[in-house]
């Protein structure tokens, strides 16, 4: 944690709120957290029992009072002391509503770096970007750290992350992608995020969480049909097509429903503008069953 409020205080640009919240942790960081508060008067602590991570985001903004917010979490940090420099003079130029940065994995028992490769932009004369640009570069993905967003947007349209769900970037982007807003990015990457090892992501999957992903994507696909939002198809087939790739996870009478009941958002394929999902979609035409596993094998061989 420290290493993560050091790289928010180091930066150049100085008129920030950093708001930390301990959410009930039973270490040393409630008391790193005091002290850190008392070194630099641009820090609020927050206290509180543990709720869980969405609990923690929802409590700190609900404090907020700056223009903007960005999520960083504990084990992640600015790896550019000018990144809010370059996020802030961005947002004044485009006065969007969004910014989108790159960042570059940390894989903490390797001790190596990874990162995709840095992608272009194609933003308007005022610096605005499309949302289906965005989408089909791969830049709009499900995670909450990686956006600045204007903070009246998430008051006034009461947006928040529901607690106790697990994957809940997922649901927070569609309610995001469910609004007309304008979008911008930075193509430096100036965050890291902190991974234990390469498999982290999938190796803790249980049936818990592919059917918390399962209903999110069926609960939004319902909702964009009903508003022809094609951002958010577009969107959860890109989850679609990723949370099919992980089935092998599912396991007992439970994990087989699931699956079975997977089949019903088939049809979300036919909205292809991420990479991911264009190819795939060409294949859709074998049916859900034998599509499901050529995901699993592609996901295998880490063609997905």
């Amino acid at each position: 944690m420290h290493q993560c409020v050091e790289s928010v205080c180091n930066q150049s640009f100085r008129n920030i709120e950093v708001i930390l919240v301990d959410d009930g942790s039973p270490d040393s960081c409630p008391l790193l957290c005091d002290e850190l508060a008392k070194k630099d008067n641009r820090i609020k602590v927050i206290h509180k029992k543990n709720g869980g991570l969405s609990d923690a985001r929802n409590v700190g903004l609900k404090s907020a009072t700056g223009d903007y917010v960005v999520f960083l979490d504990s084990d992640d940090w600015w790896c550019d002391n000018n990144a809010l420099m370059k996020i802030a003079n961005r947002l004044e130029l485009s006065q969007a509503d969004v910014l989108i940065f790159q960042s570059k994995k940390y894989y903490q028992l390797k001790g190596i770096y990874t990162c995709r490769k840095v992608l272009q932009v194609e933003c308007d004369e005022n610096y605005i970007v499309r949302i289906q640009e965005l989408m089909k570069k791969s830049i709009f993905v499900a995670c909450a750290w990686d956006k600045v967003i204007r903070r009246t947007i998430l008051a006034d349209h009461n947006i928040e992350f529901v607690v106790g769900q697990l994957s809940e970037d997922i649901e927070w982007c569609c309610k995001l992608l469910s609004l007309d807003l304008s979008y911008t990015a930075i193509e430096d990457v100036v965050h890291v995020y902190r991974q234990q090892n390469a498999t982290s992501i999938t190796s803790n999957v249980t049936n818990r969480n592919l059917n918390d992903i399962k209903n999110v994507i069926a609960k939004w696909s319902n909702k964009a049909e009903k508003t022809e939002n094609e951002p958010v198809q577009h969107f959860l087939a890109l989850e679609y097509v990723l949370l099919c790739a992980i089935t092998d996870k599912a396991t007992g009478d439970e994990g087989k429903q699931i699956i079975k009941e997977l089949s019903r958002s088939f049809n979300l394929l036919k909205f292809n503008w991420y990479p991911r999902v264009a190819l795939p979609s060409k294949v859709r035409f074998v049916g859900y069953s034998v599509f499901r596993h050529l995901m699993l094998c592609a996901y295998k061989i880490k063609r997905l």
